[in-house]
């Protein structure tokens, strides 16, 4: 039998369910009771079911989600239903418990429910919260941070001269013109630079354990590349230190002869003083001190930063030395360099009535330019007291200078003479190996440095000749930034006008016509601009300008103000009298 669509005794059509002409059956009767009490799949995907008025057969009563306005009234109606049982005490409270403390719970209970609306909530710092900036422990990336005051007494900072901030100089254009230059064409080049600040750098070093100060010498800093106390040949232990004068604030070596209460004779240190040579360091004045607690003597010595000796660069493995393969040798040109300064330096002091007494790689100084230095020539005059015959001892100089150059080819210190002369002379040319076995042959006859330099004066030709090649290289360096101190004398002078005038001060009009230019000068060097109003900035044609100006010359220029209303001739002359006119004013004034 058919039912008729609307009638309302027959049950509704469903999407997934057709209208059967038989009757229902128990199993029929349990899925539908089951899908009754699922929850619409439509209600959790989309929010809404269209079929639920046309005979959906799940359920569409979807859970309640209440917004934020009657939230808090939904909770309240949770938690006081008045459907519920009333509450009904057992028995009346006790009168103890009337002054009971108020019951706190340890956490408050949450909702059920969450608030689809967001509320924006500031976020406030915690009583904990770390400020890296106040917090100097954080600084991590420092990179001259010292760790080390935990365990040691804390030092004088000392921070490197950063060199890298320094940019190099550019590779020369190709297509520069002979007339063109590069703005470092216009300062000294950067490894003179740099050479002159690592001295520099080197020469203000101290170290706060030491002494503070030593009769007129502060700022004491070791120099002894090695951590252990050495022994002289001269029988007392030593120790080397750079320091400062405080009369007259240059930087002077401090050597210390440990337990020394010898005797010092004083026309010996007179004649000492007196001996100045370009490869010998000089020497100034000996006393003893108890600074250290005890009886030292200290010898004061020229100081020359960054040098290092012919033993630690050649004949030691340390991190300075450059010869550290067996089968790499010295240079025969830089071999007969230093053989010609050592035979210089030896024969001016025998004729000044001394020797060097024990020459070794270790005393001899040598520094970037190739340029040695014998040191320590003063220890064994004025410390032992007998003495050989001078003349005995100017001999064995020649047999030690023979010996230094012999270590120096090898390469080592250990090697016999003989076994020395064989390897050189397979080495080297036939001219060096005679001069160097000159010196340690022991052929008893007289040695003169003299006829030595003649006899190989030409292998000394190029040798004498390569100082005038970099004093003339230096010469050029220092023409091309001379006048920089002169250029800076001008620009004090324009701002220390510019600067005192800012302010309302009633001049004579001739003055106030002076300051004009001035500031039209001014104006000129430093507000030039080009035809679309950009800034032009070139630093030659400043410079260049401000030479016309130191110079004075008749050369006529146009200074327009910025507002370009005014515009004044004037030559390089007439202003640079101006500008020491006012100038006087103002120091006058």
């Amino acid at each position: 039998m058919s039912v008729r669509k609307n009638s309302p005794a027959s049950p509704k059509p469903t999407s997934r369910s057709r209208e059967s002409s038989r009757s229902p059956s128990v199993t029929d009767l349990k899925d539908h009771s089951k899908a009754k009490r699922t929850l619409c799949r439509n209600i959790l995907l989309y929010g809404s079911c269209k079929h639920s008025e046309n005979g959906c057969a799940f359920r569409h009563d979807g859970p309640f989600i209440p917004s934020s306005e009657n939230l808090e009234q939904y909770s309240v109606k949770k938690k006081l239903n008045a459907a519920s049982a009333s509450f009904q005490p057992v028995r009346a409270l006790p009168v103890k418990a009337a002054g009971a403390a108020v019951f706190v719970p340890k956490s408050q209970e949450k909702s059920l429910f969450l608030s689809r609306e967001r509320t924006p909530v500031a976020l406030s710092p915690g009583s904990h919260a770390i400020n890296p900036y106040n917090n100097a422990s954080m600084l991590v990336n420092e990179p001259f941070h010292d760790d080390s005051g935990v365990y040691y007494t804390r030092q004088n900072q000392f921070k490197p001269t950063l060199y890298n901030l320094y940019n190099p100089q550019p590779s020369p254009m190709p297509t520069l013109l002979p007339y063109e230059r590069t703005v470092n064409g216009l300062f000294i080049d950067d490894t003179t630079r740099e050479r002159i600040e690592r001295k520099s750098e080197a020469s203000r070093q101290t170290i706060s354990a030491l002494p503070s100060i030593i009769s007129s010498y502060t700022s004491l800093a070791p120099l002894n590349t090695k951590l252990y106390r050495y022994k002289e040949q001269i029988g007392f232990s030593s120790w080397t230190y750079k320091c400062t004068s405080s009369i007259d604030g240059n930087a002077y070596v401090l050597k210390r002869l440990q337990d020394c209460s010898i005797n010092i004779d004083t026309s010996t240190v007179d004649k000492l003083k007196n001996v100045f040579h370009p490869n010998i360091v000089p020497f100034h004045s000996a006393f003893h001190t108890d600074t250290f607690h005890d009886s030292s003597l200290l010898l004061i010595y020229d100081f020359y930063p960054c040098t290092t000796t012919l033993g630690e660069l050649y004949l030691n493995n340390s991190k300075n030395s450059v010869k550290l393969e067996e089968n790499r040798k010295i240079p025969e040109r830089e071999l007969w360099n230093y053989f010609f300064q050592l035979t210089i330096a030896l024969s001016y002091l025998h004729k000044s009535g001394f020797a060097c007494n024990k020459l070794t790689p270790s005393r001899i100084l040598v520094d970037q330019t190739e340029r040695i230095r014998i040191s320590g020539c003063a220890d064994y005059e004025l410390v032992v007291s007998n003495k050989p015959p001078l003349e005995e001892r100017k001999k064995q100089d020649f047999v030690d200078l023979g010996v230094v150059i012999a270590n120096l080819a090898t390469g080592r210190t250990d090697m016999d003479m003989s076994s020395a002369a064989r390897a050189i002379y397979s080495t080297y040319s036939r001219e060096f190996y005679k001069a160097v076995l000159y010196f340690v042959s022991e052929v008893p006859e007289d040695k003169n440095l003299e006829l030595f330099l003649q006899n190989h004066i030409e292998s000394f030709f190029p040798i004498m000749s390569s100082p005038y090649v970099e004093c003339e290289k230096m010469e050029r360096k220092i023409s091309d930034a001379f006048q920089h101190g002169r250029f800076f004398n001008i620009l004090c002078k324009i701002m220390f006008i510019i600067d005192n005038n800012r302010a309302s001060r009633e001049y004579p009009i001739a003055r106030e016509k002076e300051i004009s230019l001035i500031y039209l000068l001014r104006d000129y060097l430093f507000h030039q601009i080009d035809e679309d109003e950009c800034p032009v900035i070139d630093l030659y044609q400043v410079l260049n300008r401000l030479g016309k100006l130191d110079a004075g010359i008749n050369q006529a220029i146009a200074l327009i103000s910025r507002d370009e209303l005014d515009c004044v001739s004037v030559s390089y002359g007439e202003l640079k009298a101006w500008l020491d006119n006012v100038y006087e004013m103002e120091i006058n004034s």
